[in-house]
């Protein structure tokens, strides 16, 4: 009877032990944990994968990276560096799924032939592909996401702010029915305002994907 009992004990548990563990990122820069995907985040992260061992080259790769002004590349596989921001935003969202697929090639090809070693060893390029530009990038673009938070937050507060004090915009008429339209009604604000709110949104976004990679990679996180 204790036995049974022990056995359906270890049943009922064992799938807790293997469940999942995110931390969402959303765009107000808070963040949550779910043991589920997180459709709403900006950004997520899989804590199982979380660890600075990503960064460590692939054992057995011969891979070598080599970059010029418009990309880098490594045996086939490259990456744009058109804007280096998006290539950073890229790489670090992609280097945990290809360390997944990497380690997956490697416990199924124990003993498969040479020939296939050989074709799987490329598998780690982008691997090393993905940390090349990590390491190559990642502090100026970190530090050039978070100055452009923190202007576009000023410029939105000053947008929101140019109908307060004695330099607002004097009431006008702006439609065919000879309306008055008060400084905040008046199509310059509005626009004003809503580019502004769109930037600073854009910049909100950037942060947490760099807040949510930096968190899997173990890197030092974006100073706001």
């Amino acid at each position: 009877m204790i036995k049974a009992v022990l056995v359906f004990f270890l049943l009922l548990t064992a799938p807790m032990a293997h469940a999942s563990l995110f931390q969402c990122f959303y765009e107000d820069g808070t963040s949550t944990y779910s043991d589920n995907n997180c459709p709403e985040a900006v950004a997520q992260v899989d804590l199982s994968l979380k660890g600075s061992w990503m960064m460590r080259k692939p054992k057995g790769t011969r891979c070598q990276v080599r970059c010029n002004a418009n990309r880098c590349a490594c045996s086939g596989v490259s990456i744009s560096l058109s804007s280096r921001k998006d290539a950073v935003l890229k790489a670090m969202d992609k280097l945990p799924k290809a360390h997944m697929r990497q380690r997956s090639a490697l416990s199924n090809c124990r003993k498969c032939p040479r020939s296939r070693r050989r074709s799987v060893a490329v598998n780690a390029c982008d691997v090393v592909l993905y940390q090349s530009v990590i390491k190559k990038f990642y502090r100026g673009v970190s530090e050039r996401i978070v100055a452009q938070s923190k202007s576009s937050k000023i410029a939105l507060e000053k947008a929101q702010r140019s109908c307060d004090g004695p330099g607002a915009a004097a009431p006008k008429s702006e439609t065919p029915y000879g309306e008055k339209l008060s400084c905040k009604q008046q199509s310059a604000y509005r626009t004003a305002v809503t580019f502004a709110r769109l930037t600073h949104q854009r910049a909100q976004r950037e942060i947490a994907q760099l807040t949510a990679g930096a968190t899997v990679l173990e890197l030092s996180q974006p100073k706001l």
